[in-house]
């Protein structure tokens, strides 16, 4: 749970993925739209305890300029010792040898962060368990995952795990209905075969070569003529305002 942080852009609330000691953090674009000069601030919950967790600033270090939503964030001074722990300890959140395709049909859960739909002031992350429904594969990779957990307003940029917590999919779609609207239990994830390549330049911290990276640029269509024929809109940020 503490590799899944919240993501607060001044308006709006989302959740991410924290990926290593250097402070990346792997997020959906949609999350930061028009909230670009706003201050984004990053909150690392300890073992999802309300009373335990620490704030970070944060910076927008590469947004998709294609058609795939997604977006890297990199928090803007060193981690504490005591995070830097926790990523350690956790390796194998995404160090894992799994292959999605032999999980089809299996027991999943997915992890993020939401405000609305709990009148509550508990604002810890939420965890709801469902199955690998889906895989839809793409030049021979799995792109992208469908499963029937249920995901509420925030969830965007969360994670689909496996049931050792292993990282499978980065939160993004939901399949709505015309009449009835976005549907919470059947939802889209970014396999995590697709961010093999990020990841390990993040890992050998070749910061000049990621920005260039050609998931940023994808622009082949097939992301798009997706969206329409499954009917998908993305999973909403929860938009606020602050009363103090």
């Amino acid at each position: 749970l503490p590799r899944i942080v919240k993501i607060l852009t001044g308006s709006a609330l989302g959740s991410g993925i924290l990926l290593n000691t250097a402070g990346f953090i792997l997020t959906n674009k949609h999350v930061l739209m028009s909230n670009k000069n706003r201050k984004i601030v990053i909150e690392v919950n300890f073992n999802n305890n309300q009373n335990d967790y620490e704030y970070y600033d944060a910076e927008i270090f590469k947004e998709a300029e294609g058609n795939i939503d997604i977006a890297l964030l990199k928090i803007s001074k060193k981690l504490s010792e005591r995070a830097i722990k926790v990523i350690k300890a956790t390796e194998r959140f995404l160090d894992h040898p799994i292959d999605v395709r032999y999980l089809h049909g299996k027991e999943v859960y997915a992890l993020g962060y939401t405000f609305n739909e709990f009148k509550t002031v508990d604002f810890r992350a939420i965890v709801t368990r469902g199955n690998l429904s889906k895989i839809i594969v793409y030049r021979n990779t799995p792109f992208l995952l469908a499963t029937n957990c249920q995901t509420f307003n925030g969830f965007s940029g969360g994670a689909i795990v496996s049931d050792r917590g292993e990282f499978l999919g980065l939160i993004t779609y939901n399949f709505t209905q015309k009449k009835k609207g976005a549907l919470n239990t059947l939802n889209f994830s970014y396999s995590c075969n697709i961010f093999k390549e990020m990841i390990n330049m993040i890992d050998l911290r070749d910061e000049e070569n990621l920005k260039t990276l050609d998931i940023w640029k994808n622009q082949d269509g097939y992301v798009d003529k997706m969206i329409q024929a499954q009917n998908l809109e993305l999973v909403p940020r929860f938009d606020f305002k602050a009363k103090l």
